[in-house]
């Protein structure tokens, strides 16, 4: 790896039976051919997001502190902005804007700095309007890795505005 590509990590309802998750690694290989790619799942339950903001949440610790997370769980893909985020620790966060990724921020000491993906050069075209993975949110991810600034994925994006997902306590 060069001193500028930093690993991906690549988590998803896609499952393991269609061509979904291939298609997102060959899109990101050829952006950033010096990052390697982490497939942390792709068996989340479908569409669902709290269970994805949980295994996000639980696996943090174990991540490389200079990865670039992407996860998709999208129950209305094309409806949420997608979304980059720079957490306080300096960790980099992309995916829709449906609550999933704030939790993972918010365990990494909140929000720092966030923006939504339109940049020509980073958005894929034509966008299909069911996969935002394939043309938005990784080709994002892997220009991250290969070090693009944040600031260039699209304009800046109050933290405030991000949507919220509470995960809820473990009760006894």
């Amino acid at each position: 790896m060069t001193s500028t590509s930093r690993p991906i990590v690549f988590c998803s309802d896609f499952g393991y039976r269609n061509e979904w998750v291939g298609i997102c690694h060959a899109v990101m290989a050829r952006i950033a051919p010096n990052s390697w790619i982490v497939d942390l799942s792709h068996g989340v339950p479908p569409l669902d997001v709290m269970a994805a903001a949980r295994l996000l949440v639980d696996s943090l610790t174990y991540l490389a502190s200079d990865a670039v997370v992407v996860s998709i769980v999208d129950p209305s893909v094309g409806a949420d902005r997608d979304v980059a985020i720079e957490a306080n620790d300096g960790r980099l966060l992309v995916g829709p804007d449906n609550g999933l990724l704030v939790p993972a921020c918010q365990e990494l000491g909140g929000v720092d700095r966030a923006v939504e993906i339109t940049s020509a050069d980073v958005v894929l075209q034509p966008v299909a309007p069911s996969f935002h993975a394939r043309d938005i949110l990784c080709p994002a991810a892997a220009h991250l890795a290969a070090g693009m600034e944040l600031e260039q994925l699209g304009p800046a994006v109050d933290p405030s505005t991000l949507a919220q997902l509470g995960l809820p306590e473990p009760l006894v």
